[in-house]
């Protein structure tokens, strides 16, 4: 709701200012995926390659060009993996503290950003990064994070949790009935099929590399949210946040 707001005030309502922001946020989103192929030690080919595999993704292509919550849900979404990797790179904890403030513009832009939190959470216990779940860092930045979500659980607790009873009936499968193959498939043709070459490389990276040790948990991040997707059957979009982070790895 700030958003338009905020567009009225500096553009007015004309078209090309109803699509400005959006197509800012997806400008970053970008130039996040050419950073993290940077952190990772790409050159610029690499960085490049990261960069245009964005760009030649129908889905943030699609997102991009409207005035809602999603282009912003997923520059949020990039912008956390971002600092993660930078964090793991860097061992630097204080880094939770901006993850935190990340993760609370992202929960009041979508509430699915606690499906990245609670990836995180699992990458972290299944890798030695677990180490940084004894760090006060992460739990400040989880406090910041808490602090945005707070005025929305509290809109819940006095409109009887609605958003509990959306989650049921979306779980149900009848929201959005399709398949484990079809879900996949749709994975595959909403972000180009020639990009299949980049991001499956990039999960092998994270996943199975020795050099992509130190990043392990972003990949176990995207199989638990592939996983749980597939499972709830959700939209096929819901995951497109999570493959800039691939094609960064796949490119390098």
């Amino acid at each position: 709701a700030l958003i338009p707001a905020l567009t009225r005030w500096l553009l007015g309502e004309a078209l090309v200012a109803l699509h400005f922001f959006p197509a800012l946020a997806g400008a970053l989103l970008v130039l996040l995926t050419g950073l993290m192929a940077r952190e990772l030690g790409g050159g610029r080919f690499a960085q490049v390659l990261a960069a245009l595999a964005v760009i030649a993704a129908p889905v943030y292509l699609g997102a991009d060009s409207l005035l809602t919550m999603d282009p912003f849900d997923q520059l949020w979404w990039v912008m956390a993996a971002y600092i993660v990797l930078r964090l793991f790179k860097q061992d630097s904890p204080k880094l939770w503290l901006l993850f935190g403030l990340v993760a609370g513009l992202g929960l009041m832009t979508k509430i699915t950003m606690l499906f990245f939190g609670f990836a995180l959470v699992v990458g972290l216990l299944l890798t030695p990064s677990r180490k940084y779940l004894a760090s006060k860092w992460l739990w400040l930045g989880g406090l910041i994070a808490l602090m945005f979500l707070l005025p929305y659980i509290g809109w819940e607790i006095r409109s009887g949790w609605p958003t509990l009873g959306f989650w049921k009936v979306y779980a149900s499968s009848k929201t959005y009935p399709v398949t484990p193959i079809e879900f996949l498939l749709q994975q595959i043709l909403i972000l180009n099929p020639w990009n299949l070459t980049v991001w499956l490389p990039g999960l092998g990276y994270y996943l199975f590399s020795k050099e992509g040790k130190p990043y392990r948990p972003l990949g176990i991040i995207y199989a638990e949210l592939y996983l749980m997707f597939m499972a709830i059957r959700a939209k096929n979009y819901f995951l497109a946040p999570a493959y800039p982070m691939l094609f960064a790895a796949g490119a390098y």
